[in-house]
């Protein structure tokens, strides 16, 4: 086929992590023509993270931005794709935060006072009241609408899907593979109105987006199976300990902002299992499996989201640290309303607040 008979699609999204996969879905779903360039996910933090959704986080106990509307959509994407490829991918669980110190403790009463965190916030637990083998000498609160995306499964059924329609090419695309020109972007065979960037962290190293402030953070995960049975909660205390079923957990996760690979270390499990009993006396526990990937995080914990200021057929979607799997199906939606109605970004994930760090 000649160049000129060459299709050219509506978009070419890089990277099929989670923020690639909702945005192939959710573009796919307005009658997008797409293509998904992905380098077997060899640099995925998506396929190492535990997938939480959490939305009041931190020592301050702080409702993550916009999370009232962003809950809602994530329930809504991740309800529809479970009927259409046929598997379960949102597990809610309540989370049980064990406080760390009279300081946490007092700032939990000061949010239950606040009728924003109403929907969030459960019972309050007096010391010894968390169930058997929990460590909550201080107490704990029960946080309501917290679970888990199976963030694998959405992958690789997603996966599946794009390869039987033709839309999903395996290759490792660096920057200078890409030739723009007045019409379209030409990669290979491929040639779209767009390029949506969605490759995680490897975005720091582009030319093209380099002038934002990433703050990535590799972190590190154990599965194990234990002595006895997991509790009904995710226990969270600084780590977090997430039940899958029975006997089987996870455990995370590390921060190291050095060390940016995706190789496990022996330090990275020995302070895993060393903060386990600082959670829960479960009888002993048996690593299962040892992991390590590189979180996309960015310097103000807010996601890079808008049209390169030089470029305009070059988008960035990118940087959701470990929030993504709450935050990616409502941002998706909104990029997509952006894109066809004009519908401004919010201002906070918008590009356009670093846009005078270009030069």
């Amino acid at each position: 086929m000649s160049t000129a008979a060459r299709p050219i699609l509506d978009a070419l999204i890089l990277g099929q992590g989670i923020a690639g996969t909702l945005l192939a879905w959710t573009l796919l779903d307005r009658g997008w023509a797409l293509a998904v360039l992905d380098d077997g996910h060899a640099s995925s933090s998506s396929r190492v993270a535990a997938g939480l959704i959490n939305p009041v986080t931190g020592r301050r106990f702080a409702k993550t931005p916009d999370v009232d509307q962003l809950l809602p959509a994530a329930e809504d994407s991740y309800g529809s794709l479970e009927s259409r490829l046929g598997e379960p991918l949102l597990h809610w669980a309540p989370m049980l935060r064990l406080f760390r110190s009279e300081s946490e403790s007092a700032t939990v009463e000061r949010r239950r006072l606040d009728s924003a965190y109403a929907p969030y916030l459960g019972e309050r637990l007096a010391p010894g009241r968390a169930g058997a083998g929990i460590r909550d000498p201080l107490g704990s609160l029960v946080q309501q609408r917290t679970g888990y995306l199976s963030t694998t499964s959405l992958m690789d059924r997603t996966a599946e899907r794009l390869r039987e329609a033709g839309r999903l090419h395996l290759a490792r695309i660096e920057a200078d593979d890409f030739r723009v020109t007045h019409g379209f972007v030409e990669c290979g065979a491929l040639r779209a109105a767009r390029v949506f960037f969605c490759q995680g962290y490897r975005a720091m190293d582009d030319p093209l987006w380099s002038w934002l402030p990433f703050q990535p953070a590799k972190g590190e995960i154990l599965s194990l199976e234990s002595g006895t049975p997991t509790p009904d909660y995710i226990l969270n205390a600084g780590r977090w300990l997430l039940p899958l079923d029975g006997r089987r957990f996870r455990l995370g996760a590390t921060y190291d902002w050095g060390h940016l690979d995706q190789e496990p270390t022996e330090h990275g499990r020995e302070t895993l299992l060393h903060d386990l009993p600082g959670l829960i006396d479960l009888g002993g526990a048996r690593v299962l499996e040892h992991r390590a990937g590189v979180r996309p995080g960015t310097l103000d914990n807010a996601p890079f989201i808008g049209v390169h200021p030089s470029h305009p057929r070059l988008w960035i979607f990118n940087g959701f640290g470990s929030k993504g799997s709450l935050q990616v199906p409502g941002y998706a939606q909104a990029l997509a309303q952006h894109l066809e109605n004009g519908r401004d970004l919010p201002t906070r994930v918008s590009i356009e607040r670093y846009a005078g760090r270009l030069g």
